[in-house]
């Protein structure tokens, strides 16, 4: 259930990203092939997944509408707002391990 709480939330913010650059045609696309990006980014091939996502969406450029700018801008800010949030967590995390010494 968590799982597909938080695909779920990565979604709602997947398609808030594709609003803000302003994309209006082939939403559903671009959700899709984030979501068949997602995958590709848990190959462990690259710094957290750092350029599938991108090549996953230039690659499928072949196959579905979309534009290209937009594919790559898209994928990139996930990958960008995903980094900083995330660095978050690193201070939350070495909160913890202090704690734990004490």
């Amino acid at each position: 259930m968590y799982s597909l709480a938080v695909q779920f939330a990565q979604l709602v913010s997947a398609y808030c990203i594709l609003l803000a650059l302003g994309v209006t045609e082939n939403i559903n696309i671009y959700l899709v092939l984030f979501l068949i990006s997602s995958i590709a980014t848990i190959l462990p091939i690259s710094f957290g997944g750092l350029g599938l996502r991108e090549i996953t969406f230039t690659f499928m450029l072949a196959y579905f509408p979309i534009k290209e700018d937009y594919a790559i801008a898209y994928a990139l800010s996930f990958y960008i707002i995903t980094v900083i949030t995330s660095s978050f967590g690193i201070v939350y995390n070495f909160k913890e391990i202090k704690i734990e010494k004490a």
